[in-house]
């Protein structure tokens, strides 16, 4: 009879890389659509510090004094209004984003498991039932480690925390795209961020692919701090329209992938 002293324990929260199983769907359709909407209050922050947010307002109050004779200090009074007119614009650009954005995510096996040079990954938690502490320390495995724990796993609850995608990319198909990088908020600042990453670039490597590429917006300060860390480079800048013709700017950035030696011998 083994001794339960030697029996290893599993800890109270525990993160798994593994690929897409269908059982992700909704969840990962529900954190794409978290994380779209995320960045409403960023998006709405810069928009306030670009010469052109300001230039509309000014507009807007020339039109409502000159053209439709709204008395001057009617019109002060409505620059609060406006204010809330961008916001839920932009807000509202958001939604009709997270939902455009979902078209890759309808049918993830058809669209990233299909070739051996993509793929889609999501980190499981394991956690009590009652959800994260406000303070926790995580113990990252393969699928293959979980099964070496003898504990049962029916008190704890398993919750899709992170996902991280690599498509294609068309104009250098020694390339890879990295997408879908995302944590929940209540789970960031404990390296999920930064496993699922190292996780997409070894595959990239392990598959011959000789660099990876992704975008993100200005508004994603810990996302461009993380690719920062681990390698990425600039490769371009560029300004995007935002709203009302307020920009926002969106960096490319770019890793050198060194192939594996499965790659190599391959």
């Amino acid at each position: 009879m083994p001794d339960p002293a030697s029996t290893p324990q599993l800890p109270s929260y525990l993160c798994c890389i593994r690929p897409f199983e269908p059982r992700d769907a909704l969840a990962v359709k529900a954190m794409a659509s978290e994380a779209a909407t995320s960045t409403v209050w960023s998006f709405f922050t810069a928009a306030l510090f670009r010469e052109t947010f300001w230039e509309l307002l000014i507009a807007v109050e020339a039109v409502l004094f000159v053209v439709f004779g709204v008395p001057g200090d009617l019109c002060v009074l409505l620059v609060p209004a406006f204010f809330v007119f961008i916001f839920t614009s932009i807000w509202a650009a958001h939604q009709v984003r997270a939902v455009a954005a979902q078209s890759d995510l309808s049918n993830i096996p058809d669209t990233y498991q299909t070739s051996k040079r993509t793929n889609f990954w999501v980190a499981e938690l394991y956690e009590p039932l009652l959800g994260p502490a406000s303070a926790f320390q995580l113990t990252f495995v393969t699928p293959q480690d979980v099964e070496k724990y003898q504990t049962d796993l029916g008190g704890l609850r398993r919750v899709v925390v992170g996902t991280v995608g690599i498509r294609k990319n068309r104009d250098e198909p020694e390339g890879g795209w990295l997408t879908r990088m995302a944590v929940l908020k209540p789970y960031r600042g404990h390296g999920i961020g930064t496993q699922l990453l190292e996780v997409a670039c070894r595959f990239c490597g392990d598959v011959g692919l000789t660099h990876v590429r992704l975008q993100t917006t200005e508004c994603h300060d810990a996302a461009k701090s993380l690719f920062y860390k681990h390698g990425f480079q600039i490769l371009n800048y560029m300004h995007k329209p935002m709203f009302a013709g307020v920009k926002v700017g969106v960096y490319m950035f770019t890793r050198n992938v060194k192939p594996s030696r499965q790659a190599l011998n391959a």
